[in-house]
This record gives structure tokens, sequence and C-alpha cells, in this order.
């Protein structure tokens, strides 16, 4: 049961509800309490003359001295109402508690939103102080980048600085934000999907003996690249491997906000074993899961 559920929430749809349905339940609430509203007015006008039918026959029946006739006429004008106005009334309940619901969860998450932000905000108050401190120590080198190429000054004028790289980043790696359509501004949502995607691609390695990154991107909706029809995962190569995202990279602090539903968005560092074509069999010319196509029909 929880294997369902947990598949249900983490399909397209579930990812949908799950972001939108605090804002669904309010705009929900609002328009049962305006159809209750509009309903009871609608109805007032028959109800009214039910009720000045009933109040002259009662008074018939007071002039008699017909008590029980009277008594049996009050009953029938709370019948009335009730049949009328009943479904009115639990209509626009329900509104406002889908309402006071809807608030409540947009309130909490605008909580934790906040928590998150100061959290981060001290945490790059930390990364600068360190920075600061590493400069004054070691002159005025960059922190965690390295120069690809040198600087060549030309007499009378400075050239641009080369393009650096950042250390530990594969060029394979890809950030796992807003442009991705599988991406919810849920933190919880985006953990649980990244972790279920990478179970599921660690089966099919296992049970296959190889995975194509391209795989991988498809599974987690970023474009293929020509790099990933031949790049991937081989248990010829590695014995044992598993297929990791780098989620679980406790020692840097963007992915234990991450983990920690903190931070929606996350960088995501693939363990590929390099170029594995080569290491598969040489009579299949078609392989699942590789995208035997030209360079120029991939994006």
């Amino acid at each position: 049961m929880s294997d369902i559920l947990s598949k249900v929430m983490n399909s397209k749809v579930g990812r949908l509800a799950y972001d939108r349905g605090p804002t669904l339940m309010v705009v929900g609430g609002v328009v049962m309490l305006a159809g209750a509203g509009v309903h009871a007015v609608v109805k007032t006008p028959k109800f009214t003359r039910f009720v000045d039918r009933e109040h002259d026959e009662r008074q018939r029946y007071i002039a008699l001295d017909d008590r029980e006739a009277v008594s049996m006429s009050r009953k029938a004008v709370a019948k009335e109402a009730i049949r009328t106005y009943g479904p009115d009334v639990a209509l626009a309940a329900a509104g406002a508690a889908a309402v006071l619901a809807g608030h409540g969860i947009i309130d909490d998450r605008l909580a934790k939103t906040v928590v998150a932000y100061k959290a981060l905000d001290e945490a790059y108050r930390d990364l600068s102080e360190a920075y600061e401190d590493y400069r004054r120590r070691n002159g005025d080198e960059s922190l965690g980048y390295e120069e690809v190429a040198e600087e060549e000054a030309v007499e009378g004028e400075a050239e641009p600085a080369e393009p650096r790289e950042l250390k530990g980043i594969s060029p394979y790696s890809r950030i796992f934000d807003e442009a991705n359509i599988n991406w919810t501004t849920s933190a919880f949502m985006n953990k649980n999907f990244l972790i279920q995607k990478q179970a599921e691609l660690d089966n099919l390695l296992q049970a296959r003996g190889y995975l194509f990154l391209n795989e991988v991107y498809e599974a987690l909706g970023f474009k293929k690249t020509y790099e990933g029809r031949n790049v991937g995962w081989s248990l010829r190569l590695s014995p044992g491997k598993h297929v990791d995202f780098g989620l679980y990279e406790f020692d840097k602090v963007e992915k234990r906000m991450f983990m920690n539903c903190m931070e929606a968005c996350v960088l995501l560092n693939f363990n590929v074993d390099g170029w594995i074509a080569d290491e598969l069999p040489h009579d299949a010319l078609f392989l699942p899961g590789r995208n035997n196509v030209l360079s120029r029909e991939i994006d």
C-alpha cells in the first residue's frame, strides 16, 4: 500500500496536486462559499412565500384555539427552513474549512521557507567569512576554482581573464531546478522523486549489467546528449557499482539542505564509469537504452 501511495505521490499528477493543493483548496472554498450564498438568495423568495402562507394559517388556528394545528404549522416552517437552507449551510461550512485548511498549509510552507532562507543566509555568511580569511592568508587567489589557462598580458592593455571551471564538477552533471519538467516547488517531493529514480535506475543497472547516461537524463527529465549514448555505468568495468546522483554528499552544505527539505534545487553529480560502449557486446547494434541517432538529432 505504501509503495502504491509513494508512486502516486511521485507521479506528475501527484506532485502537481501536492504543489498546487493549498491554492486549489482556498479557491475551491471561496467558490463553495459564494455558491452557498447565491443558492440561499435564490431559494429565499420561495421560502418567504411559504412562511407567509403558514403565518396566515397559524392566525386562523389561533382564532379557533387549535393549539395542535398551531404547533404543526411551526414545525412545518422549521422543516422547510432546514430543507431549504441546510445544504447551503453545509456547503458554506465545507468551504470555510477548505479555506482555513489551505491557508494553514500555505502558512506552514511559508514558515519553513523562512527558516530555510535563514539557514541559507547563515551558510552564505559563513562561506563569505571563510573565503575572506582564505584570501587574507593566501593572497588574492580564488577559492574553489582552478585556472584552465594562464593570463597573457599584452603590453599597453589588459587581457580579460580566461574562463575557470569548478573543481569536482563533472561535465555530465546537471542542475535539478525549475527548468526541469519534473521539478516542483516542494523540496520534499523533489527529494522523493530523485531518490526513487536513483533506486529504479540502479535496479536496471544491476539487472542488465550496464546503463547509459542518456537513460538517466531521460528518466529525470533532462535533454539527451551525444556523449550520453556512449557514457554510463558498466558492471564489467566496475563490479558491484551502484548508480549514485551525489545526493548523500553531506560534506556539502547545499546537499544537506536539499536532503533536509530546506532547498528545492540540487546539483546532481552522476558517478559514471565513463565510456562504456566498447565494453558491451559488439554484435548488439541497437542496445536497449542506447540512443542510436546522429549527434545533430540530439538537442
